[in-house]
């Protein structure tokens, strides 16, 4: 559902293989427009949210054709009174994903950003997406907006916010060991809250990223680092989208309360 109270359909187009054929075949585009909104009808939803996550290079080509493909979804669902919105990684920017935003959001009734996941359960340890970068990091969720909004009415975004985290295993210089594990912040608040009881137990709220991080040893002497999204740091986070004024928010909640 948006944050606007309609019901929409969310398309998810997560595998690269499907999507590279979808984007270089019309036919396919078109079949896919057409059921789409037949199940909307069928269901009565009110419009549709596209979330077409394609980890490829950027290039001009693939761009031109992501921008293609979704103009022509909007037109269709437009034609038919549907409300269109498009889902963006709230890291678009900085990792130089293949998307042409400010186009995407001419044609879009509605562009939603899903700013988590900025450090990923495979990578290094770190914030969810932290508010300020300050010496730590390289981007940060305020240079996000900034880039958003220059591209896109303020009017037209919604960010989406995640209420979890990651465990990650890591060794004493805090690499990570293997991939980190997801948390709920009802798990993190239920396991480590408030009272913190595994060895070594470390937690405290960063002061530039305004998330939580949590040091800990387990029973088999492995070394544990998790970083997570709580109430406290939606409400700095909102704050800040309230002075570039972005009022709409909204949740990532399959699973993670």
């Amino acid at each position: 559902t948006s944050i606007t109270g309609r019901k929409l359909l969310t398309v998810r187009l997560m595998n690269e293989d499907i999507t590279e054929s979808l984007l270089s075949n019309t036919t396919y585009q078109e079949a896919l427009i057409n059921e789409t909104l037949a199940l909307s009808q069928q269901y009565n939803f009110d419009g549709l949210v596209i979330d077409l996550e394609h980890s490829v290079l950027p290039t001009k080509d693939t761009v031109a054709e992501i921008s293609s493909f979704l103009e022509f979804f909007a037109t269709k669902t437009q034609a038919q009174d549907q409300y269109f919105a498009v889902a963006l990684y709230g890291d678009t920017f900085y990792r130089q994903r293949p998307y042409d935003v400010e186009k995407i959001g001419s044609f879009s009734d509605e562009v939603l950003i899903m700013a988590y996941d900025f450090h990923k359960s495979y990578g290094e340890p770190g914030p969810n997406f932290p508010l300020f970068k300050g010496k730590a990091y390289s981007y940060d969720f305020a240079t996000m907006i900034n880039d958003f909004t220059k591209l896109i009415p303020a009017q037209k975004l919604t960010v989406l916010f995640g209420l979890f985290g990651y465990d990650w295993s890591v060794d004493d210089k805090n690499r990570p060991a293997k991939a980190g594990k997801a948390l709920t912040l009802s798990n993190v608040e239920g396991a480590l809250l408030p009272k913190c009881p595994a060895l070594n137990c470390k937690k405290e709220r960063d002061n530039f990223t305004h998330e939580m991080n949590i040091s800990y040893t387990d029973n088999s002497g492995q070394r544990h680092s998790i970083w997570y999204e709580d109430i406290l740091s939606l409400q700095a986070k909102t704050s800040y989208l309230s002075t570039k004024r972005v009022f709409s928010i909204g949740y990532w909640a399959y699973g993670y309360y």
